[in-house]
Parts: structure tokens; sequence; C-alpha cells
């Protein structure tokens, strides 16, 4: 099982991240089909980085989780 980071943008009601919050898909293309083409969807560790290397401005986002079930 693997984490991903689901960041939508906040002009989306911040309920659709909450009520995906804690998921299990078993593949990448039913996650990214859970949310709209906009949002941005990544790996923990590339999260991570991308926080780190201030690449990402969270404050135009909300923050979710979901895990992916190979």
């Amino acid at each position: 099982m693997k984490i991903f980071i689901i960041l939508l943008p906040i002009k989306y009601e911040r309920k659709l991240v909450e009520h995906q919050e804690n998921m299990t898909f078993t593949n990448t293309v039913e996650l990214k089909q859970a949310y709209p083409e906009d949002s941005i969807i990544c790996d923990l560790s590339d999260f991570m980085d991308n926080c780190n290397n201030q690449e990402i401005d969270l404050e135009n986002y909300w923050v979710g989780y979901a895990n992916l079930n190979f």
C-alpha cells in the first residue's frame, strides 16, 4: 500500500477531499478519476520534496490523502 497526497484547489469544496480521505484505490486511474482534473496527486515522498523545495503554494489547496493498494 502506498500513500498519495491530494491537493485540491480551494475553488472546490473542502468536503470533497475530506470525504475521500483515507480511502483505498486499486490503481492510479481510479484515484485520478475521483478528483477534478486540476488537482495535484503525488506520492508522499514527492509531496515532501515539493514542500521542502517550496514548489507548491499550499495556501491555494485543500490537502488530503488516499491509499493506493497495488
